[in-house]
Order: C-alpha cells, then sequence, then structure tokens
C-alpha cells in the first residue's frame, strides 16, 4: 500500500502492476484489489496487470491479452477469453476445463473432429449438470467428490475417460451412477 501511495503522488496516467497481489493473503488481497478498483475510477487511470492467476484478473479486467514466449496468442474481454478461448492453452491458463471424448460429443450432438483435426471440444466443470441416470443421455460413475468451499469438485468416469464437474448437490458420493447434462452451447471447439 505504501509503495502504491508513493506511485499515486506522482499522479500517472497509467500503472503497471506485476503480480500485484503475489504473497497476499486473502483478506490483504481484497484490500488491494479494492484500492485498485477505487483509484482506477476515481483517477481515471489505466492499469495493465501481469499475472498468471485467472482469479485475480477474470473480475478485474476490462481486456485480456494472452501471450505466449513473447507472441500474443489471444484478446478479447474475461468473459469471452473464459467461455469461448480459441486455443486450450488460453482455456487452461483461465481454468480447469475437460476435453469431450468423441462417444460424448456425439450423444450431445456436436459434429464430429476428423482425426486429422488439431482441435477438440471442451467443457468448464461448472458446465456439466450432474443429474439422474437416463437413456440417451450421458452417464458417469462418481470418483471422487472433494470439498472446495462453495461447491464440491466431483471427478466422474465415464468410458475411459474421466471429466470434473462442480456441484452444489449433497446427494453426489463416490460409487453413485449419475447422469451428466451438457449443453452443446456450453461447449467450445479449441486448437489443441
Amino acid at each position: 500500500r505504501i509503495a502504491l501511495a508513493r506511485v499515486l503522488v506522482t499522479v500517472p496516467k497509467v500503472l503497471l502492476l506485476d503480480e500485484p497481489f503475489s504473497n497476499l493473503d486473502g483478506i490483504n488481497r481484497n484490500l488491494i484489489r479494492q484500492v485498485l478498483n477505487d483509484i482506477s475510477q476515481d483517477l481515471a487511470l489505466t492499469c495493465i496487470m501481469v499475472s498468471h492467476e485467472p482469479a485475480e484478473i477474470l473480475p478485474w479486467a476490462d481486456h485480456v491479452l494472452i501471450m505466449r514466449d513473447g507472441k500474443l496468442l489471444e484478446q478479447g474481454t474475461s468473459e469471452q477469453l473464459y467461455r469461448y478461448p480459441v486455443s486450450s492453452y488460453t482455456a487452461g491458463l483461465l481454468g480447469d476445463f475437460n476435453t469431450l471424448p468423441d462417444r460424448i460429443t456425439e450423444i450431445i450432438g456436436l459434429p464430429k473432429i476428423r482425426k486429422t483435426d488439431l482441435r477438440s471440444w471442451i467443457i468448464r466443470p461448472e458446465k456439466i449438470l450432474i443429474t439422474q441416470m437416463n437413456e440417451g443421455q450421458v452417464n458417469a460413475i462418481v470418483t471422487s467428490n472433494r470439498f472446495a468451499g462453495a461447491f464440491n469438485m466431483v471427478e466422474l468416469k465415464t468410458g475411459e475417460n474421466i471429466l470434473k464437474a462442480v456441484t452444489t448437490r449433497l446427494d453426489v458420493f463416490e460409487g453413485a451412477q449419475v447422469g451428466l447434462y451438457i449443453k452443446k452451447e456450453d461447449c467450445c471447439f479449441v486448437q489443441s
């Protein structure tokens, strides 16, 4: 906070922030985040932040640039890049995702991928809804259910594949046979 106050005395037009939340506990991270929000709005200040943590940039950034090996890969709003990444690299930087096997893409009605294509269908764990087993949908067995605070992180075995999902349901336990509701609109076609 002192370093930030020193810089602000000079009335800059742009703040360059390199991992500003690293090594901070949750309380101080939230405090610094609020201070940066307030000063960027009150002073009409542009902030450029470098970070490897999606939780630090997704709710905060108006525009995100994804770089790899010094080259710009993708750019857009936080929501655009999170929901519709062009590459699996970007998808992985911004959070967990599942690569959907052909068997599942067929069940939910997604276009088939040619074997020579270097792309795949992905879906974020929070977009997989755990339901009762039903004919004509993806069925799975719960192999793991871990408490993660506001939700549980669940691993599901479907055929030879493991998918990750999140749930707040209390009746999802290891060994349970469940159905998975996956909307094709929630899937994204990315470069591998």
